[in-house]
């Protein structure tokens, strides 16, 4: 039977799949892997997939869902040896959008959001921020600590203040951590505040404006929908909350840039055809995340 023939946009990519597609194949066949379950995991048709076996189908997105979805070593190494990360946190360009809304919202002080879809790496820059600005704190909330009662204890366990007494006490507590005398005013990171309340967001109004202390909320895209009332119907009834927010960015979607930038620093990937299967991995999973665990 005759071998359908690759389509243009296929053809144009061969250069790259050629440096790939033999090392995926040779590496789910040395883990036993059947195209049946690469078609249950992958979503792709069963047939597509033994195409993909007998080297008559060759695609950059369906090598790109390989390597996302069994975290396939880069190519040129054996499986048991992963690209060595240098622990060193790399400058992005999104990472250089995000500075100086921490630096405004401390130098101010003020009230400033960065919101924006997971995996973007807005959480690795907030605890880079935290152990590098002088007078910083910061608190990641879990979905359960979105109260106020459990909002407050969250910041004051952060802070490594005592655990006893009311909400009231710990939020004073809190207020006086935050007015330690520095040079410049302190800054309270608060990551993943999506997670808070309408009780607790007031709460931490009422703090920075007794502390006087710069406040970032960080979180997915409905963190400003929250402070806002959701609608303008109800903005009236936010406007403490909004009113106070100064300064605000909305990331929209990865920067394979970014996933460039990381590649070369962090794992020493420098040669193209590499660098240009980093960025479509990217702009596929639309996640530095998932860039991340492909490359460990």
């Amino acid at each position: 039977m005759a071998t359908p023939p690759m389509s243009a946009a296929t053809a144009s990519d061969a250069g790259l799949e050629s440096f790939t597609d033999d090392f995926l194949l040779d590496a789910l066949t040395e883990r036993g892997i059947e195209p049946e379950e690469v078609a249950e995991r992958t979503r792709y048709s069963l047939g597509t997939v033994r195409q993909f076996f007998n080297g008559s189908y060759r695609s950059t997105k369906f090598s790109s869902a390989l390597r996302t979805e069994f975290l396939l070593p880069k190519a040129g190494e054996p499986d048991e040896v992963r690209c060595e990360r240098t622990g060193r946190f790399v400058e992005t360009a999104t990472v250089r959008q995000m500075l100086p809304f921490f630096k405004w919202a401390q130098d101010y002080p003020g009230i400033a959001i960065i919101e924006g879809d997971g995996g973007l790496g807005k959480s690795s820059v907030c605890e880079y921020v935290s152990k590098t600005f002088r007078g910083t704190d910061y608190v990641s909330f879990r979905p359960s600590q979105g109260s106020l009662n459990a909002c407050i204890r969250a910041i004051g366990e952060a802070l490594s203040l005592p655990a006893y007494g009311s909400t009231h006490d710990i939020g004073t507590m809190i207020c006086e951590h935050l007015r330690r005398d520095f040079e410049q005013s302190t800054l309270l990171i608060l990551d993943e505040s999506q997670h808070l309340c309408l009780q607790a967001l007031d709460e931490l109004r009422c703090i920075h404006d007794k502390a006087r202390c710069g406040l970032v909320y960080v979180g997915n895209t409905t963190v400003f929908r929250r402070i806002s009332g959701r609608s303008k119907a109800r903005r009236s009834e936010f406007s403490q909350l909004h009113s106070r927010v100064g300064r605000r960015l909305t990331l929209k979607g990865v920067n394979p840039d970014d996933a460039e930038e990381i590649a070369k620093t962090l794992y020493s990937i420098h040669r193209e055809p590499e660098l240009k299967l980093v960025r479509s991995i990217a702009q596929n999973s639309g996640s530095l995340r998932k860039v991340c665990y492909i490359l460990v």
